[in-house]
């Protein structure tokens, strides 16, 4: 299998049949025999195989694993195209436990967004005091509330404050919102 630049993958791996997790692969697409998956496209599928890079140019993908609600989850597969637009200067949710309409079903009570911010532009996020959010930003650099992030940084918050970010560049970020959890 090889994987390629540009799309966005969720996959569940497990150990046994009852210990699965979903992960989603960023900026990535996946090559397998004649099936290309191509860009903004996101899958979802549970599988007990690892994924390797084979091609030549080094791939430059994030990992964010994610524990389903319950063990023992079936195979499955599932994937929906999405087009750039959907993310221009706002939050898109691409993967979604939580019933968000048009995105990829999660086995979870999380939701992964996908935003592209034109420099100057802001975006508003508003997370509930039971919430966790992971903030990955794959390029540009954007300042949130009083701090600032740049290319390949990510941020973990664990509070109820909206959340406030101001493009200072191009910037493209991964946002993901899960429960609060003390482990």
């Amino acid at each position: 299998m090889k994987i390629a630049m540009d799309s966005i993958n969720i996959f569940c791996f497990g150990k046994t049949k009852t210990d699965y997790l979903e992960q989603l692969l960023l900026r990535s697409a996946v090559e397998r025999q004649l099936e290309i998956v191509g860009e903004a496209l996101s899958q979802i599928k549970k599988i007990d195989t690892a994924i390797y890079n084979l091609g030549e140019k080094p791939t430059h993908f994030y990992q964010i694993w994610i524990y389903p609600d319950k063990p023992g989850l079936k195979p499955s597969y599932e994937q929906k195209q999405f087009s750039p637009e959907m993310w221009k200067n706002k939050l898109c949710p691409l993967a979604s436990g939580q019933g968000k309409p048009n995105t990829v079903i999660f086995h979870t009570n999380a939701t992964i967004y996908r935003a592209s911010l034109e420099a100057g532009k802001t975006l508003d996020f508003h997370a509930s005091k039971s919430r966790s959010i992971f903030i990955y930003l794959i390029y540009g650099e954007l300042a949130m509330n009083d701090t600032i992030l740049k290319t390949s940084d990510q941020l973990r918050i664990e509070c109820a404050e909206p959340l406030s970010f101001e493009a200072r560049n191009n910037s493209e970020l991964i946002l993901v919102d899960v429960p609060f959890s003390k482990d």
